[in-house]
């Protein structure tokens, strides 16, 4: 488990169990609940307040209690359902990850959702038959180094060809400059 799962995973696991069951209003529960989770997101976007302390304050006030009754909730409906059944599965799931799905309200700058993670570390799973056999384990490391560079300066907006081109010109300049400096996310401020 990562140090924030994505909260999405709950309502997925729940409403991808249920389609065409008589249960759906138990999922909807479900997805009522993550979602008034994800649009306390769209507003502190809206405000610019996204990874601030209000951010956090927010989450606080607004999401904490809503994921305090999933969670009441789930513990509720446990009992009702066998633990190798769909449902006890996406419930028994829900709370054997409870703390990495609730440390977003924590700390704000852990996204509600890490749908965006997830989607750039899919390009890595569809090409890890091809480097089955890279021929040492420096040159994985080396593989996997530039895979999670790109995917920041991705998610950053950076040309990856441009910042590596930066980042090795900096390094010949001063070898001994600070690696924070270096990172996709400072890029052109230093």
């Amino acid at each position: 488990m990562s140090a924030g799962q994505g909260v999405t995973h709950v309502p997925r696991f729940y409403l991808g169990t249920l389609i065409g069951s008589r249960r759906n209003q138990r999922s909807n529960v479900v997805g009522t609940l993550i979602g008034s989770a994800r649009n306390m997101q769209l507003d502190a976007r809206e405000l610019c307040i996204v990874g601030s302390r209000q951010h956090l304050g927010m989450r606080k006030k607004r999401s904490a209690p809503v994921m305090q009754r999933l969670h009441a909730w789930l513990e509720q409906e446990q009992p009702r359902h066998l633990p190798k059944s769909k449902m006890g599965d996406a419930i028994g799931y829900a709370l054997n990850n409870w703390k990495a799905l609730t440390r977003f309200l924590l700390n704000a700058k852990i996204p509600v959702s890490n749908n965006l993670s997830e989607g750039q570390l899919r390009i890595i799973a569809l090409g890890r038959k091809n480097y089955m056999s890279v021929g040492a384990e420096s040159a994985g490391q080396c593989i996997a180094t530039l895979y999670t560079l790109t995917a920041c300066c991705k998610r950053a907006g950076i040309d990856p060809i441009g910042y590596l081109t930066d980042a090795l010109r900096r390094l010949g300049r001063d070898p001994d400059c600070s690696v924070d400096e270096l990172m996709p996310h400072c890029q052109g401020t230093a």
